[in-house]
């Protein structure tokens, strides 16, 4: 039992944080954007100039994505860049596009799944075609429900020439008070690209019910692991309490009856952390970076809980002990 408590409670906190990032990712649909505020700018030759453009959002210290987009009958291309990370979109089939995949010459995309029926099959790949040029596409994204991203298609900047024509991009900012777009204008500027902000404003994140729902529900759930934590410890030491009398009787040492404890009880949290680390690589594998933070912050509470509670075991009279 001790096992399988230890096991689902990572297990239930990332599928908990997976649907609230949903929900924050769904509230961004509604804006166009993802972060906490964005800037439209206008950026001459941007196609042209695309590797340096790239380059201006990699040197950005805040996280930010950058999109050029054109509506194409219901579907919007968006040729996307970002420097640390995008959003978590559910991924139907394969893997979401790579800082590697984003800067090379390759013709990659993204689609939503409302895009399947047009999508060909040559030698194992996927394509589809997308104007003139066709892309191979890496992940079908989408939700159960119906959302605007299911008619989307995301290519990287890199390949948006002949695709997108706009001197205009949308640079997406997460965090506050950054100065992500000064930024970024003035290092363009700096290689002799001409760039303007034309507009931008904060994001519906702003808002206390996302901001609650994003942010502090994170806390609220790590505090309740530990908690739960806590308790299963404590209640599992006095499931030993019988053990730890005959060690005493039999004359053991209090150094060796913590050692055997101790042992027995980091065994079965190794158990559960390779058992949770795999279902969550199957199902939730871009939270793992959040499991193993987790752990790490969580193991010397655990430790610490458990020795706490052996050496309070061992200080009871054997006499009471053997009553309990």
């Amino acid at each position: 039992m001790h096992i399988v408590l230890l096991t689902l409670l990572p297990v239930v906190s990332v599928t908990m944080m997976y649907h609230i990032t949903q929900c924050k990712a769904i509230e961004g649909m509604a804006n166009g954007y993802f972060g906490d505020s964005y800037t439209l700018c206008s950026v001459d030759d941007s196609i042209k100039n695309r590797d340096v453009v790239m380059q201006a959002v990699d040197d950005i210290k805040a996280r930010v994505a950058l999109y050029m987009t054109k509506q194409y009958g219901k579907n919007k291309v968006n040729a996307i860049y970002y420097n640390k990370q995008f959003v978590n979109f559910p991924m139907r089939y394969g893997h979401f596009f790579t800082k590697e995949e984003l800067k090379c010459g390759k013709n990659m995309a993204v689609v939503g799944k409302n895009l399947e029926g047009k999508i060909k099959e040559q030698d194992g790949y996927k394509y589809i075609k997308v104007k003139d040029e066709y892309f191979r596409v890496i992940v079908i994204i989408g939700y159960d429900s119906e959302t605007i991203i299911d008619d989307y298609i995301y290519i990287s900047v890199k390949q948006a020439d002949g695709i997108i024509d706009s001197n205009l991009c949308t640079l997406d900012i997460w965090g506050k008070e950054t100065g992500a777009e000064d930024q970024f204008t003035e290092e363009l500027s700096e290689n002799g690209i001409s760039a303007e902000e034309r507009a931008g404003t904060d994001a519906y994140t702003e808002s206390l019910f996302v901001n609650i729902l994003y942010g502090r529900w994170f806390i609220a759930i790590f505090v309740c692991d530990l908690l739960c934590i806590a308790v299963i410890s404590v209640q599992w030491i006095k499931r030993q309490q019988r053990e730890i009398c005959i060690r005493r009787l039999v004359g053991a040492k209090n150094s060796q009856v913590l050692g055997h404890i101790l042992s027995k009880y980091i065994l079965y949290t190794v158990v559960s952390m390779v058992l949770s680390t795999l279902i969550c690589m199957l199902a939730f594998s871009e939270y793992m970076y959040a499991i193993f933070i987790g752990y790490m912050t969580i193991i010397p509470v655990m430790l610490i809980v458990i020795i706490i509670n052996v050496f309070s075991a061992i200080r009871v009279p054997i006499a009471e002990a053997v009553r309990k």
